[in-house]
């Protein structure tokens, strides 16, 4: 009876890490850009970066030092893992990969203001309509977003543009793993064929 509570508390594990997603949330305004990775309930915020206690300076130092104190060993020619004829068979596998994360890709939020502004006012007109063409490409991408605000402005006395995104999207943890294992299977494949 033990045996088949621990079968069932593993499978019930595997299957919520199998349905939790995996995310990044993103802001970027002009003075400071914020970036979050999320797995399921947990964030972990990547920059800012904290400072940290030791510069990377001495660490390098530090490195070094001990890479003159040992004997460099003989080099090895080794293989390449993947030939460039073995990558160009394994372009389908991985157009299919891509495309299933894709498709997994969930788009929770996308806020994006651009005030356009070049300092030349000829440039800054084009640009303009760069933009709302660009924008305009986006919008099927858009449409599935709850929350989905796009706006441009035009500033002819700013010398640069200023942008403000927030976006989030996630993806399910399964969705990547099955991809992950698919391209795994192509190149063993690919590999088994050759020997």
């Amino acid at each position: 009876m033990t045996g088949l509570i621990i079968i069932c508390v593993l499978a019930l594990l595997i299957f919520l890490f199998l349905r939790a997603r995996v995310g990044v949330d993103v802001k970027m305004r002009p003075e400071l850009t914020e970036l979050r990775l999320r797995f399921g309930f947990f964030a972990f915020q990547i920059l800012p970066a904290k400072p940290r206690k030791r510069p990377k300076r001495v660490k390098k130092a530090q490195a070094k030092a001990k890479k003159k104190e040992r004997p460099e060993p003989p080099e090895v020619k080794k293989k390449p893992f993947l030939t460039p004829s073995g990558v160009i068979k394994l372009l389908p596998s991985i157009g299919r990969m891509i495309a299933k994360l894709v498709k997994g890709i969930t788009l929770h939020r996308f806020n994006f203001h651009i005030i356009v502004a070049t300092g030349d006012v000829a440039k800054t007109a084009e640009l303009y309509g760069a933009v709302h063409a660009g924008l305009g490409l986006a919008a099927p991408l858009t449409a599935r977003v709850k929350d989905a605000d796009i706006t441009v402005g035009l500033d002819y006395n700013l010398t640069s543009p200023v942008i403000y995104l927030s976006t989030a999207l996630s993806i399910r943890t399964g969705t990547v793993l099955a991809a992950g294992l698919s391209l795994l299977w192509a190149i063993w494949r690919s590999k088994s064929v050759h020997k």
